[in-house]
C-alpha cells in the first residue's frame, strides 16, 4: 500500500509547503545545497549548479514519460508483446502450452510473482500482466482489480507464464513467445514499451487514458471539456477554472 501513498504524499506534501509559506511559516536558508540540505544528505555527489542550469529555458516536465497502464514500467514492453500477439494472431488460450517472456532481470527482480491474490499485487506481477492482456486484450484498471485476478481462466494462464532473464537485454525491453500445442511458436520483440522515453504516447493514447481515468473514478467530470482545457492552458487567463473541472458542479 505505501507505494500507492508515496506519489500522493508528495502532492500533498508540495501543496502544504506553499501553504506554510502563504502563511509566513520560515525554514532555513538553504535548504537544499546547505550543509545538512537536502543535497548533502541524499547524495555523496550531487551538483547544485545543475539545478538551476537552463532554468526558463530548459524544462524537465517536458521530459517526463506517462503510464499507459497502471502497473510497474518494467512490465509495459511485456503488455505490449501481448497485446500485439493476441491482434496479429489469437490463438486459443487453450492451445497455449506455456509463455515465455525473456527480460533484464531486473524485471524478475520486481514482477516475478506467479501467486498473487489481489489486484494491488498484480500490478507488479509479470505472469498477471501476461494472463490478464492477452485474455482481455486490455491492460487498463479493470485487468488490475481483484475481480480480474481471481477470475479462473486468468489464474489457468497465469500458472503457464515463465521468465527467462537476459543480463544484455535493455530494461525497457522484452520478447514474450507463445509456444502452442503441436510445437509452433509465436515471438514478439519490444524494444521500447509503450509510454517509456522512447515510445512516448500520443496525444490520442492521452486523451483515451484520461477518458479512461474520469470514468473509472471521477464520473462527473466532462472529460472533453477537460482535455480541451489542459491542452488550451498557455492561454488561460483564469487556472482556477481548470480546477473546477476536476470536482463535481
Amino acid at each position: 500500500m505505501a507505494k500507492s501513498l508515496g506519489v500522493g504524499n508528495a502532492a500533498k506534501n508540495g501543496l502544504a509547503a506553499a501553504l506554510f509559506a502563504e502563511g509566513g511559516f520560515s525554514g532555513p536558508g538553504q535548504p537544499i545545497e546547505g550543509r545538512y540540505g537536502f543535497a548533502a544528505v541524499t547524495s555523496d555527489s550531487a551538483d547544485p549548479a545543475l539545478i538551476v542550469d537552463g532554468i526558463g529555458v530548459r524544462w524537465e516536465m517536458l521530459t517526463n514519460a506517462y503510464k499507459p497502464y497502471p502497473c510497474g514500467v518494467v512490465l509495459f514492453p511485456v503488455i505490449d508483446a501481448c497485446l500485439e500477439l493476441r491482434a496479429r494472431h489469437s490463438p486459443a488460450p487453450e492451445a497455449i502450452d506455456r509463455v515465455v517472456v525473456r527480460g533484464h532481470p531486473l524485471m524478475r527482480e520486481r514482477t516475478d510473482r506467479p501467486n498473487v491474490e489481489t489486484g494491488r499485487d498484480a500490478r507488479v506481477s509479470l505472469q498477471h500482466s501476461v494472463a490478464a492482456a492477452f485474455l482481455s486484450g486490455a491492460a487498463g484498471l479493470a485487468q488490475h482489480e481483484d475481480d480480474c485476478v481471481a477470475d479462473p481462466a486468468v489464474r489457468t494462464l497465469r500458472a503457464r507464464v515463465v521468465f527467462e532473464e537476459d543480463p544484455e537485454a535493455p530494461v525497457e525491453s522484452a520478447t514474450v513467445t507463445f509456444h502452442l500445442a503441436g510445437g509452433a511458436e509465436l515471438s514478439r520483440h519490444i524494444r521500447h514499451g509503450r509510454g517509456t522515453p522512447g515510445r512516448p504516447m500520443s496525444d490520442r493514447e492521452l486523451d483515451a487514458k484520461v477518458r479512461e481515468l474520469t470514468a473509472y473514478g471521477a464520473p462527473f467530470v466532462d472529460a472533453a471539456s477537460l482535455i480541451s482545457a489542459v491542452r488550451d492552458i498557455e492561454d488561460e487567463a483564469d487556472p482556477t477554472r481548470l480546477l473546477r473541472l476536476t470536482v463535481p458542479p
